[in-house]
């Protein structure tokens, strides 16, 4: 795999992130039943671009379109505490890790051992607590995962209105789903705004829908592309590496 960023030196890596002081051997198989069963619902609604055999595009009639553009579609979750808990899990392992490639997850301790906590028990608690939203590319692009980022962001109600509020969450991207992982707990957002648009709060989940063309994880890897490429005067292994990003973005272009 390759690892490259904007003004970091692009290197090699065998394979994906791993921290070997994060957790033990109860710890890992903690971990691995909740991959297991987070990433199998992913894969049975099709939501990672992997999960959709050779095709291109989503390979489901579902999606509501507004004047020729993909909105949303709605997923069917009998349960959805493995999902929640999956990604929960995700924010933890951001937020107490300390390899480099996190330090634009910057959450705070009283936070990460609220996660620490609810993934040890294997149980997410309440929904309102860290709200997930879910949005789909629909369209196959680059094949790329990317660091999480803390960022932060207004509240709309489903209305448009401005909600005055603003929270923080953790933007995950991978296979073509992104995942904003609210830090809710000491914030009351709108029901309006969890029923309508988050994971758990009613049967059908809404997951939002983008083009890659028009997505933002299209824009960051073109972004982090052209920087790459234009660093391909530098001695040692960032030639091959930009060669590598240089060649995959025109093989989409």
């Amino acid at each position: 795999m390759i690892e490259a960023g904007i003004g970091i030196s692009p290197i090699r890596r065998p394979t994906s992130w791993y921290d070997r002081s994060l957790v033990g051997r109860q710890g890992e198989d903690v971990l691995a039943r909740i991959d297991w069963r987070g990433i199998e619902d992913l894969r049975q609604h099709h939501l990672l671009w992997s999960s959709w055999g050779s095709s291109d595009s989503l390979p489901t009639d579902d999606l509501l379109f507004e004047d020729g553009v993909p909105r949303l579609r709605w997923i069917s979750l009998s349960d959805a505490t493995p999902l929640r808990l999956f990604f929960l899990s995700l924010a933890w392992r951001a937020g107490a890790t300390t390899r480099p490639e996190f330090r634009w997850t910057s959450i705070s301790p009283t936070v990460v051992d609220d996660l620490r906590l609810r993934v040890a028990g294997e149980d997410p608690g309440a929904p309102e607590d860290y709200p997930i939203q879910l949005y789909q590319i629909v369209t196959r692009g680059v094949a790329h995962n990317r660091t999480p980022l803390l960022e932060r962001k207004r509240v709309f109600d489903v209305d448009g209105s401005d909600s005055g509020l603003e929270i923080d969450y953790v933007r995950f991207y991978f296979d073509g789903l992104v995942a904003h992982v609210h830090l809710a707990t000491q914030v009351r957002l709108p029901m309006c705004y969890l029923h309508y648009s988050c994971l758990g709060f009613q049967e059908r989940t809404p997951v939002f829908a983008h083009h890659y063309e028009t997505s933002r994880a299209s824009k960051d890897i073109v972004e982090m592309m052209r920087t790459v490429t234009m660093e391909r005067s530098f001695p040692g292994p960032r030639n091959a590496i930009s060669r590598a990003l240089d060649d995959a973005w025109k093989g989409k272009k």
